[in-house]
């Protein structure tokens, strides 16, 4: 360690396999993210963690951590998503972590480090934002996961959390110690950041919990859990981390919101084509070069 070094104010945490179609947009925001973090005199440091892949991921970044070092890459010991963001939660230096999945990336650099800069100055433990969908390859943003201002009196949020209130895992952040003492449940191979959350939102106090309604992460729709097989398999997961921590809640009342979507989406192409399609010059002048 030199003696310039400066703790990075997040660590940004990828679980990687076989992303070589989608790991360009997901370094790319984060290398832009860094470069606004800079402007403000903080840090952030991407741990790329891959689980092994044989196509040209490990390839790309490689050569991206060529010029941008604060990016690295980690051969993953153990197996699945939940365990390489295990992994990469024991490594983080940052003070704050967030898990971006390879096929998502940040959609709105400037505001999400203002965002990392306020959270660390105001202390807070938690941070969650809203999110966007899309769907690749035609890259259509589609419908927008708004979170909002939680309830001022803890013991109605407590209650609300515990009736099934939950949040968008990509825009969820929290100081890197508290993340790592509770880590993921890998035999949940579906919902272990629904359990992840749910753990660590019951015990944190209300003051020390931010809510952004602003949109700072784009989140691919074509993910595993997004399957009707996925569904399906989510849906026993959740029934059954709902009994672990108490939670009641209908099991279905999570992923009613995927299934219905999945139904939309497709009458929507038949409709309306490309005609809602962003294409990446459009991403370009809209939210940052990707």
């Amino acid at each position: 360690m030199t003696t310039n070094y400066q703790k990075p104010a997040i660590t940004v945490i990828t679980p990687t396999l076989n992303a070589a179609k989608t790991i360009e947009d997901n370094l790319q925001s984060i290398a832009i993210a860094r470069e606004e973090l800079g402007k403000i005199n903080e840090y952030c440091e991407h741990i790329v963690i891959d689980g092994g892949s044989t196509d040209n991921t490990i390839n790309i970044v490689q050569q991206h951590a060529k010029s941008h070092s604060f990016c690295y890459l980690i051969k993953q010991k153990g197996t699945g998503a939940y365990g390489g963001m295990n992994e990469g939660l024991a490594k983080a230096d940052g003070e704050y972590s967030q898990i971006i999945n390879a096929d998502d990336f940040i959609i709105n650099p400037r505001q999400w480090a203002c965002m990392i800069s306020e959270i660390k100055y105001r202390k807070k433990a938690i941070a969650i934002s809203s999110i966007i969908y899309f769907h690749r390859p035609d890259m259509i943003f589609d419908n927008i996961w708004q979170v909002y201002k939680i309830h001022a009196h803890e013991e109605i949020w407590h209650k609300k959390l515990m009736g099934g209130l939950h949040y968008p895992h990509p825009g969820f952040m929290a100081r890197t110690k508290i993340y790592r003492a509770v880590g993921f449940d890998e035999k949940y191979t579906l919902s272990a950041d629904y359990k992840a959350m749910h753990i660590m939102l019951i015990n944190t106090k209300i003051e020390k919990i931010e809510i952004y309604k602003d949109i700072f992460i784009a989140m691919d729709k074509t993910g595993a859990s997004s399957t009707w097989q996925g569904i399906k398999s989510g849906m026993r997961q959740i029934k059954q981390i709902n009994l672990e921590l108490g939670i009641k809640s209908p099991t279905w009342q999570r992923y009613i919101g995927k299934a219905t979507r999945k139904i939309l989406q497709k009458m929507r192409r038949i409709i309306i084509g490309q005609r809602g399609a962003l294409t990446r010059y459009d991403i370009h002048h809209k939210y940052g070069k990707l």
